[in-house]
């Protein structure tokens, strides 16, 4: 019997239908895909650009900070083997001075010494010398000066004065013999002021600083706590340090070996009518050629001589000394230490006095004493009359590199130096201003992060030469 109440059959879908709707998913699921095979690129591609800048500044504070990293590794490490190298310097200069059997720096102003250097320089017959004029000095024995910087007045206290009545010629010739004040050591006052500085002076000049020159000075060091200085002013024709600072304090030499090594070539090296070798005979005129290998200080560091050594590698033994002291060439220092060493050049500066050799060192060490003993040599030589001193005075004269002056704008025979691997500047020579010729030596180093600074030295010049002027106006 038919039931009324029974549900009626869902209509059955026919084949058509199902083929219909089946490819329609099928055509929904290749879209989709589709969709997402483009958003993949493009997904990727900005994961790209996120770890290339996330790259960029890694870098960014990596270059920033890897400085900041290396003085704080490797500033020890330098300052222990600075430390190293001064405690050797030191022991060899204390051995040297030893054997001069006198106080630090009492051969600096030794009339006996000055004396004998000039006998020893080779210089030109009484006859070629201009008149000779006389004064008389009498001999003090001890004479120590006090003077306090925070007056205007000069206090002076003397101890134990006595005076002789010899008297001694002192004989002046200009320009290569400086005068021999006398026989004895007591020829000299020395004054001590109360920061340190000292005065060897003849005791026949009764000068003395004034406080405010000295607090000129004070001021100074106070204002740059983070450099040692030291620093000399002497006389090269009667021997009197005008003024000084911690002579024998230990400083890298840098450059300024330079100039004693090149004068060491010429005096010791090359033939001459005074000077002649039995081997082949080498003059200024002789020819070397560059060899990159051995000659090149360091691939990084600029070389004019190495630039010109791209067009010519053959250089005269005059070219090569100018490179070296014109432009402080260190590929022709290079040059000058393969092809003549370094072991006559220490025993050249051994016979002089000088405790500054070389050794191992590529630049050895300096104290303001040995250098300004040096230049006396050098500037003896300068003015000898010899075609090689003539171009060594002309070159000297005329150097790229000019702290002293930038900072006085005081002409001045000189060499200059500096390494930033111990971080010191240095400069010195002989100066010429209107009170006449002087010699100079200012050495610094900075303690901090061995940053050298020409900057410093030109400053620090300025100020030294200011309160020269007051000796200066004394003696005119």
């Amino acid at each position: 019997m038919f039931n009324k109440y029974k549900a009626p059959k869902a209509p059955r879908k026919s084949k058509k239908t199902s083929v219909r709707i089946w490819a329609l998913n099928w055509k929904r699921k290749r879209q989709a895909k589709r969709l997402v095979a483009k958003r993949l690129p493009a997904q990727n591609q900005g994961y790209l650009y996120s770890l290339t800048f996330y790259a960029m500044i890694t870098a960014l504070i990596t270059f920033i900070s890897l400085p900041l990293l290396a003085d704080i590794i490797f500033t020890p490490i330098m300052a222990t083997f600075d430390s190293q190298i001064d405690n050797t310097a030191k022991a060899i200069a204390s051995v040297n001075l030893s054997k001069q059997d006198t106080s630090s720096t009492a051969w600096l102003f030794d009339p006996d010494f000055d004396k004998q250097f000039w006998e020893d320089a080779g210089l030109p017959s009484s006859d070629d010398e201009p008149p000779v004029s006389t004064t008389a000095v009498t001999e003090v024995t001890t004479v120590t000066t006090t003077v306090t910087p925070t007056t205007t007045e000069v206090p002076q206290t003397t101890t134990a004065p006595e005076t002789t009545a010899a008297e001694t010629e002192v004989t002046t010739s200009y320009p290569e013999a400086p005068t021999s004040a006398s026989d004895s050591d007591s020829a000299f006052n020395k004054t001590t002021y109360e920061s340190g500085y000292e005065s060897f002076l003849l005791s026949s000049n009764e000068f003395v600083f004034s406080a405010d020159a000295i607090q000129k000075l004070d001021n100074f060091y106070a204002e740059n706590p983070n450099y040692n200085i030291s620093f000399a002013l002497k006389d090269p024709y009667t021997g009197e340090i005008i003024l000084q600072y911690k002579p024998d304090r230990v400083f890298g030499g840098a450059s300024t070996v330079k100039a004693p090594f090149c004068w060491y070539v010429l005096t010791e090296c090359i033939c001459t009518e005074a000077h002649t070798h039995t081997d082949d005979c080498i003059t200024l005129d002789t020819t070397y050629v560059y060899n990159y290998a051995e000659d090149a200080y360091t691939a990084e560091k600029n070389s004019p001589l190495r630039e010109r050594a791209k067009e010519d590698e053959v250089f005269t033994l005059k070219d090569i000394i100018w490179y070296t002291l014109y432009y402080s060439d260190d590929d022709g220092y290079q040059m000058l230490r393969n092809r003549f060493g370094t072991t006559d050049f220490d025993k050249k500066m051994e016979s002089i006095g000088s405790s500054d050799t070389l050794g191992w060192m590529k630049y050895g060490n300096a104290t303001v004493s040995d250098r300004l003993l040096e230049w006396q040599y050098i500037y003896a030589f300068c003015k000898s009359g010899t075609p090689e001193a003539d171009f060594m005075d002309e070159t000297l004269n005329n150097t790229s590199y000019a702290f002293w002056y930038n900072g006085t704008g005081i002409p001045a025979h000189h060499k200059s130096g500096w390494s930033g691997t111990n971080g010191v500047c240095h400069d010195g020579g002989i100066f010429h201003s209107m009170y006449g010729d002087f010699m100079f030596m200012v050495l610094t180093q900075h303690t901090a992060n061995n940053r050298y600074s020409d900057e410093i030295v030109s400053n620090f010049s300025a100020t030294l030469y200011d309160v020269f002027t007051e000796y200066g106006e004394f003696i005119s």
